[in-house]
């Protein structure tokens, strides 16, 4: 089906005047898309094609009543070295915390997305291509004794000591998802995985029953995130508990931990989701035993 000139028209006005408020062209493409009946990608596809034919024919365009408006640049501003060994170094350190890497740019970027790309996209790159500026910055970081994450062992250095971050992570994670709860919503985290177990348990082969629990699950986790970012009342409480954890390296019962964990994470998603429930509930039974 061939495009008109007035759906050309009216894809370019809607275009220019999403240009014209500082905004993308996703919404213009999607309009059109509408009102055409039409996918957006094909929508878009249309625009790109004649939007460079018709800004070097300017009498085509003005003769059609298309209003197209030139194309924007912006400066591209590259990393120079001392940026690029803060940023990874920076990123390492924050890493270390249970924080991913996704979370660190974001703060770095103060909500501009395109450079929190730049950033996440430019630590990833020295990280895997560039492996010894990275292993220089980590024993930078090891000879002054600071707390960092190796994404080359995938563990947390602290005072030149390697701890499998599977661990780590395990209680950060939990540190982070519980440091700004008040004990109402505490109970009410632990009460719906609570739930989440005992309906697992009673119906372990129910692949769709377990996917709804998974899908509670994540909304739960989402909106203790939220939470985490309006109160403070357990961070003393979570951390009092990493550290007796670390003092006794690591009992029996964390050591159980490890394996279950390991074992899980090594799973295809599929398999994850199917195991969920038994995942849980084992942590239940071994956390229970280290109160």
């Amino acid at each position: 089906m061939e495009w008109t000139v007035e759906e050309t028209k009216r894809l370019f006005e809607l275009c220019a005047q999403a240009r014209k408020e500082g905004k993308g062209l996703k919404t213009a493409f999607e309009t059109v898309a509408r009102e055409v009946g039409r996918k957006p990608n094909s929508v878009r596809n249309y625009y790109y094609a004649h939007l460079k034919t018709l800004s070097l024919m300017p009498e085509m365009s003005q003769k059609l009543g298309i209003k197209v408006l030139p194309s924007r640049t912006t400066s591209f501003k590259t990393f120079s070295e001392s940026e690029i060994i803060e940023l990874v170094r920076h990123i390492l350190i924050e890493q270390a915390k249970g924080k991913s890497v996704r979370s660190i740019t974001t703060e770095m970027a103060k909500g501009d997305k395109s450079l929190m790309l730049r950033l996440q996209n430019k630590y990833r790159s020295v990280v895997f291509r560039q492996r010894k500026k990275t292993e220089n910055i980590i024993r930078e970081l090891r000879a002054q004794k600071i707390t960092f994450f190796n994404p080359y062992t995938k563990s947390v250095v602290t005072d030149g000591v390697e701890e499998p971050m599977d661990d780590y992570a395990l209680f950060s994670n939990l540190k982070t998802i519980t440091a700004s709860l008040d004990d109402e919503q505490v109970k009410d985290l632990f009460k719906g995985l609570a739930r989440l177990v005992q309906m697992a348990t009673s119906n372990p082969s129910d692949e769709h029953t377990i996917d709804i629990k998974v899908l509670e699950l994540k909304k739960k986790e989402l909106e203790a995130q939220k939470l985490a970012e309006e109160n403070k009342s357990l961070k003393s409480m979570i951390e009092k508990l990493r550290l007796e954890l670390t003092e006794r390296k690591l009992d029996s019962n964390l050591e159980q931990l490890r394996e279950i964990n390991k074992t899980f994470l090594t799973k295809a998603d599929n398999d994850k989701i199917k195991s969920l429930g038994e995942y849980v509930s084992e942590l239940g039974k071994i956390l229970a035993k280290t109160k």
